[in-house]
């Protein structure tokens, strides 16, 4: 648990017209002090409930793949929740471990820069900012800034 919040969601998404539906699972991790600074930075409300860091649990095994499990009147929930917690143990403790500090946080998304999308890198200067690292911080929001001049970000610095 450490600096954040660490939640286990799972999900039921009906399927339309029928008995049946699938099970999602997802874990994630919240920083609540970064995601007020980055909804600032966007000039946006904060709205609880955004995660720092999400994922389905099948996309952190080892060969990443999106994975739910169907669920209508035949299914065997024993299995289903056997198969759940064996993911949870195996790959969901690893997440909670890997991204339990801020700093550990912004190891995985420097590692990552290239692939991250603008939003996620407006997340990681605040990262850095509420890591009390703002110099960094404020070169990612400047980076930012010129690679996409209308972005309209609020930092103070013009």
């Amino acid at each position: 648990i450490k600096e954040c919040k660490q939640e286990i969601n799972i999900l039921f998404r009906k399927d339309r017209g029928q008995e049946s539906g699938h099970i999602q699972v997802y874990v994630s991790v919240t920083f609540d002090e970064v995601e007020k600074l980055t909804a600032e930075l966007l000039n946006e409300e904060y709205e609880s409930g955004w995660s720092t860091e999400a994922a389905n649990i099948g996309n952190l095994q080892e060969l990443p793949k999106f994975i739910e499990w169907k669920l209508d009147e035949k299914t065997d929930l024993n299995i289903i929740k056997e198969e759940i917690l064996e993911k949870i143990f195996k790959y969901g403790m690893t997440f909670f471990e890997q991204y339990s500090t801020m700093e550990k946080v912004i190891n995985e998304y420097t590692k990552n820069i290239k692939s991250l999308n603008k939003y996620s890198k407006i997340r990681l200067a605040a990262l850095y900012i509420c890591n009390k690292r703002e110099k960094e911080g404020i070169e990612v929001l400047e980076r930012l800034e010129k690679q996409y001049p209308n972005l309209n970000l609020k930092y103070g610095i013009k």
